[in-house]
Parts: structure tokens; sequence; C-alpha cells
């Protein structure tokens, strides 16, 4: 106990130094509960952390101590997509939509934001995703939009029953996952049965 209070005491007062680097901001609230609609079925969420920044706009913040990656949002299928969820939750576009990454390796926001005075370190100057976040970022309002399409159309193959065998990335996605029901779901065959008749004289590219 002792040395997990000492740990977290250390990782408390790095991320105000990083705190410390913001422009002027208020916190609006704590573990701001909302209740969303998404094509009729109702979504609890809980918002870590809300600011009002000096210009007015929002910054919605969600701690993090693991590995995060904001370049997953994106895409038909997005991965890991609670903070897009807070987005189109809140009664307008955000200003910043990011990670407070909590780590003794790193003490950094991670995410998207219209410009670069709102927090330090963002959007990222180099990456593979670096202008993805960047671009994404510059219009905050069309990129909720985005969102709101994606999410609102994947809720209602949800509700409508879709369950197709398709994960993301194939056989990849079931080795990330850990997935076990190979035997249930087919996957390999199935992927073997679409190379096969790919290769097939006369099959269509």
């Amino acid at each position: 106990r002792g040395v997990e209070a000492s740990r977290l005491n250390r990782l408390v007062w790095k991320y105000l130094e990083l705190e410390k680097t913001r422009q002027p901001f208020v916190v609006e609230g704590f573990e701001r509960e909302i209740l969303h609609d998404i094509e009729g079925q109702t979504i609890r969420l809980v918002i870590d952390r809300i600011d009002r920044l000096a210009g007015g706009g929002k910054a919605i913040i969600d701690y993090k101590t693991g590995r995060v990656d904001p370049g997953k949002w994106f895409g038909d299928r997005p991965e890991d997509p609670q903070l897009p969820l807070y987005a189109i939750s809140a009664d307008a576009a955000p200003d910043a939509l990011v990670f407070a990454v909590i780590r003794d390796d790193e003490c950094v926001y991670k995410g998207v934001v219209r410009n670069d005075r709102l927090l330090p370190g963002l959007p990222p100057r180099r990456g593979g995703n670096a202008q993805l976040l960047s671009d994404a970022g510059e219009n905050l309002p069309e990129t909720t939009a985005r969102w709101r399409t994606v999410l609102h159309r994947l809720m209602a193959d949800f509700l409508a029953g879709q369950s197709a065998v398709d994960p993301k990335d194939g056989t990849a996605t079931c080795k990330n996952s850990y997935c076990e029901l190979h035997s249930l779901c087919r996957i390999a065959e199935l992927e073997n049965m679409a190379q096969t008749t790919q290769h097939q004289p006369g099959a269509r590219p």
C-alpha cells in the first residue's frame, strides 16, 4: 500500500506540472453522467472531466494510465470510440477531445484539438497519425458530425442483429482480441474459401 501511495503521489504531481503549462481554464465538471440516445438505444456515459476554455469552448478529458491511440477513432469501423461518443453527446462540438495519459514513462495529452494553443503537445507534429489528428481537430464540428453518422449506423446494425463473421482485420483481429471461438465462426475456413475463389479461372478480381 505504501508503494502504491508513493506512485500515485508521484504521478499526480507530474500531471499537475503538465496542467500548469496550459492556457487559463475552469474545470466545469467531474464524472459528468450523460444519458444519450442513439437509434432509440439509451447509452449511459460518464465523462471524467469537462473544462471550459478561455475562448468559451469546452475540453473533454478522459484519464488513462494505459496505452491509447486516438488514431483508431476514425474510419467506418472505429476502435475504442469512447471519446467520439462523448463528443456526439455534447450540446456542441468540443474544442478539445483528449486522453490525459498519466504514466511513469509519459504524462501527455493525446487526441484532437481545434488549434495548437489549447493543450500542450497537441496537435502532434510527427508520427503515423499526426496529419490525421491535425486535420480532424481543425474542424471538430465536421469531425463530430462524421462520428455521429458512423456510430449511429453501427448502433442500427447492432440493434438489427447484424452478426456477420467479418472481423475488421480478419484473423489478425481474432489474434489481437484473444478470441477462442474460431471453431464456431469458422473465420479461417471463410478466408481460405475466399482466397480459393479469387484464384479460380475466370474468377472476378
